[in-house]
């Protein structure tokens, strides 16, 4: 186990530790709000809630958009590249040579800038699709009645 690893968590949890005062102040004005309206004040918490949320996750991925892991989880370090140039698809790690062929590297490619090449050059290929199989009309006729006999 690295022994990096306990100091970082620590130091995400000593970030967000200022939000325990606020939150627990906001729990007591809530808890006094639900004592003084009584159950029907409920209700309109959950709909603010139901409405609010999906707003706030669309505001929020728009604002600050996914990043790419670069980070090995064999060694750790910042190394993690695609294993191929040509497709989303594979990791390899130029520090300890760590190899996953199935991994996505979608978000890599993205960075990179490779990704719209990439679809374009899948697109072109046909990647993906099952050929389609032509049945003749005669041939069609002929599984038809065989299916009908029976």
């Amino acid at each position: 186990m690295d022994p990096a690893q306990p100091r970082q968590s620590r130091r995400g949890a000593e970030r967000l530790g200022f939000l325990v005062a606020p939150a627990m102040l906001g729990a007591v004005g809530l808890a006094s709000w639900i004592a003084i309206q009584g159950p029907r004040g409920v209700i309109w918490i959950i709909i603010g809630l139901a409405v609010s949320l999906p707003l706030l996750w669309i505001v929020t991925s728009t604002l600050w958009p996914a990043k790419a892991n670069r980070r090995c989880p064999r060694c750790r370090g910042e190394e993690l590249s695609r294993l191929d140039e040509t497709t989303t698809i594979g990791l390899l790690c130029r520090a300890c040579g760590y190899r996953d062929e199935t991994a996505s590297s979608w978000l890599l490619a993205e960075e990179e800038g490779a990704l719209e090449n990439i679809l374009l050059e899948q697109r072109r290929r046909g990647a993906g699709k099952a050929p389609k199989q032509r049945i003749d009309m005669r041939q069609r006729s002929d599984m038809d009645s065989s299916v009908r006999a029976n």
